[in-house]
């Protein structure tokens, strides 16, 4: 039985070639980047396990659960990490052969009905979120998949998204009376403002600094602090259950799944070069193995190329479910 998570067909969309270095070669960077801390973090923390990833990162842990606690929603809680799968029917209603698998986060009922709660994390702004991203996929498959755990349907999902990124501190500027050290005017301290430039920050910030520096003139701060009202750190999205709704789900999944396993047959895997880079988002891990930059072609034929480890969890998974 061949099996189809959202999560690797979304990557197989995405670039193909990507696909195979984490899934069929199961490899994965030494190194954890930071956003990817960031969204195992949250989603541990969601999930109510210990977010043990990055145990020094006392920053990013503490953001994460801010956001954890601020996202919460005060409902009455079904199910909670909820793992499914189904067998996938063809378009005209046969057997496959495929599973439709995956892990509902948070199932509620409100008003008497179901409704799914999905959280993601994305490196993106709201603005590039919004124009890049497609919910359709999942919301089908997981509302297909609610009926048949509950019996009930679903009357909507709602995609509570989450940006990785740790506000910054905003930097401050000198004081104009100091000449390379403190004064009385800045109690020593040598600063006299804050700078105007960019930050990707909260008015929060901006208000500890402040406090801390009670001689700055707000005036001259409070652009700063409406620019950084304006950012959305977290926001959600809604997404009616509309009658009628199955059929392009099914076609569209059942497409994605047979190519999947022809591509696994095949070994063709195309790289996605427009992947390399997304809106937002930091360079693919795999761009330098895919390009063959700084390794060379002896370390090629290396069970690990540098830079990367074989996670066996993810090999085992579609090694044996894709062939």
């Amino acid at each position: 039985m061949n099996v189809l998570h959202y999560s690797s067909g979304k990557l197989f969309l995405d670039c193909p070639r990507r696909f195979k270095h984490a899934y069929i070669d199961g490899l994965v960077p030494v190194e954890t980047p930071r956003p990817l801390a960031f969204g195992t973090a949250f989603h541990r923390i969601m999930a109510g396990e210990q977010a043990d990833v990055w145990p020094e990162d006392a920053e990013l842990l503490a953001w994460c659960t801010n956001l954890a606690r601020e996202t919460w929603p005060d409902v009455e809680v079904v199910a909670r990490e909820k793992p499914f799968s189904f067998p996938l029917p063809t378009p005209k209603g046969n057997r496959s052969g495929f599973l439709f698998a995956g892990t509902i986060d948070l199932l509620v009922r409100e008003n008497g009905r179901l409704k799914l709660i999905d959280w993601k994390t994305t490196a993106m702004t709201r603005e590039q979120y919004e124009t890049a991203h497609t919910y359709d996929t999942q919301r089908m498959g997981y509302a297909y998949a609610v009926e048949k755990l509950f019996g009930e349907p679903l009357y909507g999902m709602e995609y509570r998204v989450v940006r990785k990124a740790i506000p910054q501190t905003p930097k401050t500027t000198q004081h104009p009376k100091c000449k390379g050290a403190g004064c009385d005017a800045c109690q020593g301290t040598g600063v006299g403002g804050i700078s105007k430039a960019a930050c990707d920050t909260t008015p929060e910030q901006y208000e500890n600094l402040l406090r801390a520096y009670p001689w700055i003139d707000r005036a001259d701060v409070q652009p700063l602090i409406d620019v950084a009202a304006t950012r959305s750190w977290a926001w959600s999205k809604w997404q009616p259950i509309l009658d009628g709704d199955w059929q392009p789900w099914v076609e569209e999944t059942y497409e994605l799944a047979c190519a999947m396993r022809e591509a696994v047959a095949k070994n063709r895997f195309p790289r996605n070069r427009e992947a390399c880079h997304r809106m937002g988002r930091a360079k693919c891990p795999y761009t330098n193995l895919c390009a063959g930059l700084p390794v060379s072609e002896l370390e090629f034929n290396r069970e690990e190329p540098r830079g990367m480890r074989r996670s066996e969890e993810h090999t085992s998974e579609l090694q044996s479910q894709f062939r």
